[in-house]
């Protein structure tokens, strides 16, 4: 499993950073924050090289400890902590068993110390064809207790993907309190 793990960041990483996520120098017209949390430069706390799965320290994104937890490549959750509560992400809700491949980043939202959303790169294919991944941006509300999807970009049929994200959340989704019954598919 660890190999497999060291596989997907090795793909996945385009830079190192520290594990603490860093503010970007610039606040997006909305008002909203923005922090990024680098895949690869998350610790792994599992010590035992023939585990199956893998449990990343990844710091802080605010004052929420970020985790991650991999096993197989069908399972990649973030998890918040913070003050005794735990939100875990949905991905599951999109990919269900099928492989799943992660970006190098997340991308984060905030008002002040108050997670809105995360943006997250990810690839996963179909039941006929689960090896011919196609890469999104999955849009995901942060709440106390959940972090579910609300929309995916797709990143091969909009050519500016990151900014169609961008424009999802300021024109269409900063309202948004709940989580969806439907997440929405550009």
């Amino acid at each position: 499993m660890k190999i497999i793990l060291k596989t997907l960041l090795l793909l996945a990483s385009f830079s190192v950073t520290a594990c603490d996520s860093e503010a970007s120098d610039s606040v997006p017209a909305h008002g909203l924050q923005t922090s990024y949390t680098r895949i690869d430069s998350c610790r792994e706390t599992v010590d035992n090289a023939n585990a199956a799965f893998s449990l990343l320290d990844c710091g802080k994104v605010g004052e929420h400890q970020v985790h991650i937890t991999v096993q197989s490549p069908t399972v990649f959750t973030v998890r918040l902590k913070d003050d005794g509560t735990e939100a875990m992400s949905e991905f599951e809700e999109l990919s269900g068993d099928l492989p799943l491949e992660t970006g190098p980043a997340i991308e984060w939202y905030s008002e002040g110390e108050n997670l809105r959303f995360m943006v997250f790169r990810l690839r996963w294919g179909t039941d006929e064809a689960p090896f011919q991944m196609d890469e999104r941006l999955v849009i995901s509300l942060v709440s106390a207790d959940r972090i579910c999807p609300l929309a995916t970009v797709g990143v091969k049929s909009n050519r500016n993907a990151n900014e169609k994200a961008r424009q999802l959340i300021q024109n269409q989704l900063l309202a948004t309190s709940e989580c969806p019954k439907d997440v929405l598919s550009i």
